[in-house]
């Protein structure tokens, strides 16, 4: 597997609105802990080569001197919020299309450049149904999309399942959303796309875990190939919750929503690594985005500028979509 950008390099820059916290040290990717599921041991994930466009966006974002752990500035709330809770936000590459979770349904908006107002949301009917609908993760090209939801079909595994969706071309109807049946388990399983549908990191309470949720990463070759070995996220999981990945599409960068440390309510930490291969860093708090009262579900750019979260400020009872720059 080619190795992503010197990320190491980079670790070193330590945020002073940040707080790191221990984790586990550096280990073999081999010495990964017995699947949870079956108690055998587990390989390492597969070798596969890069996505070359996500690839190219965060060389793009080092050789500009963007560091993948730098402070944001001041979070900006996003239109479509409304009195009700709105969280999840996915959008496509160019950010043009945006999901998100409102009411237990996938709901949509649109805008035709980045500096336009987003449109009248609208609920995202093929995609949602009777029962909750949570975690919409979106593709980078807008052609395939993932959620959770505890919806009856033939094919689900028990609790939240991992479903996925597919349309020919932006603003087709979605296909019939399907169980991804090779990576759901009895337990609620949450999805966590990279942009180029090749590396997923799912939040699970399969048995055996430390806290109310962990995280387990598989990968595959390309779009559309097999999914590999689901294998325990090391560092990263622990005895809290962790909930929301997000993945970069060289799985070197991961964001996510925890309240680990002891916090009251979740917010936002990242990680990163050298390669796929190895484990994550320590997670550190994204500092400057901690400033609400629960800060959750980070969605990045592909050159890691804008960040899309929900946030829960200070005297609200419901969630709000907000932005951010860097």
């Amino acid at each position: 597997m080619r190795p992503g950008p010197s990320l190491p390099l980079l670790l070193a820059v330590a945020l002073s609105s940040c707080v790191r916290l221990g984790g586990s040290p550096p280990a073999d990717r081999d010495a990964t802990p017995p699947d949870l599921r079956t108690g055998e041991d587990i390989p390492g994930l597969p070798d596969a080569p890069m996505d070359a466009g996500a690839d190219e966006a965060v060389d793009a974002a080092v050789d500009a001197g963007i560091d993948p752990l730098a402070p944001f500035g001041a979070a900006q709330l996003v239109s479509i919020s409304s009195s009700v809770t709105e969280d999840d936000p996915t959008l496509t590459s160019d950010m043009l299309e945006i999901y998100f979770n409102r009411a237990g349904d996938i709901w949509r908006a649109e805008r035709s450049s980045l500096g336009s107002a987003w449109s009248e949301p609208a609920v995202e009917a093929s995609l949602s149904s009777t029962s909750n609908e949570t975690n919409p993760e979106i593709t980078g090209d807008g052609l395939t999309i993932y959620f959770a939801s505890d919806r009856a079909h033939p094919l689900a595994s028990g609790g939240h399942d991992i479903y996925r969706a597919t349309r020919p071309t932006r603003g087709a109807t979605w296909s019939a959303a399907e169980p991804v049946t090779a990576l759901n388990t009895a337990a609620d399983d949450h999805p966590g796309i990279s942009t180029d549908d090749r590396i997923m990191i799912i939040a699970s309470t399969r048995p055996g875990i430390l806290g109310e949720h962990d995280f387990f990463e598989t990968s595959r070759a390309s779009a559309g190939a097999p999914w590999g070995p689901v294998v325990w996220v090391k560092n990263v999981s622990s005895v809290a919750l962790e909930v929301s990945p997000w993945i970069d599409g060289t799985g070197t960068v991961l964001y996510y929503s925890s309240n680990r440390g002891g916090l009251p309510e979740v917010k936002i930490w990242a990680a990163t690594r050298g390669d796929p291969t190895q484990p994550f860093s320590a997670p550190q708090l994204v500092g400057s985005l901690d400033v609400g009262e629960k800060e959750e579900d980070p969605w990045l750019s592909q050159d890691l500028r804008t960040i899309y979260f929900s946030r829960r400020s200070a005297g609200r009872t419901d969630m709000d979509l907000f932005t951010a720059q860097r």
